[in-house]
């Protein structure tokens, strides 16, 4: 598809992009039906593919894009045990423990690499003063495809979120209004 390089025994991501359970569009898939993959990682497969299920041929007009690929359970585990992970430029945050207070404006980020170089999927506008809260202390990140991007990765920290994170879409993307009960959360205002 578009977001791949094919190389003999492994395929390598153009963009951020997702691995899925089926040519669903992402957005219409739960988060366990879906591994995020960010830009330039490459991933191992056993064999590459076309789509050829009468249903999935079915599904939309960009079915054509998309491959099927069988992976080593290994693989398929790496990436659920990121699943859920976060990635912050952690000078904007006070640290307290199992929370975060965003110090300026910034973003939670699927990936490390800089937010001007991501889609408005792989990123969480994240405004000043908001709490985050998250499951486990923030690790230094250390996944070899996130280590060597630019020059400030050691300034970021890779976190889980305790709870799903509540968002409102403004534009094309996603802000950040806290964690819990989406009933709570107030509208944004209209432009």
């Amino acid at each position: 598809g578009p977001d791949w390089d094919i190389k003999p025994g492994k395929l390598v991501s153009r963009k951020g992009t997702w691995l899925k359970v089926n040519t669903r569009f992402s957005w219409e898939l739960t988060d366990t039906q879906k591994l995020y993959l960010p830009q330039g990682v490459a991933m191992p497969v056993l064999q590459i593919g076309r789509v050829t299920d009468p249903v999935e041929l079915k599904r939309h007009e960009w079915v054509a894009q998309h491959l099927r690929v069988w992976m080593k359970p290994a693989i398929v585990r790496t990436l659920e045990a990121r699943q859920g992970a976060w990635f912050v430029y952690y000078p904007h945050f006070e640290d307290k423990g199992l929370l975060l207070i965003a110090l300026a404006d910034t973003w939670m980020k699927r990936t490390t690499q800089m937010s001007g170089e991501l889609e408005p999927f792989e990123m969480i506008y994240v405004p000043k003063g908001l709490p985050i809260h998250i499951a486990c202390e923030p690790a230094v990140v250390d996944e070899e495809w996130e280590k060597l991007r630019h020059q400030h990765v050691h300034l970021h920290r890779k976190i889980m979120l305790s709870s799903a994170p509540l968002t409102l879409k403004q534009d094309k993307y996603d802000i950040f209004v806290g964690q819990g009960d989406r009933r709570l959360i107030p509208e944004l205002p209209k432009k």
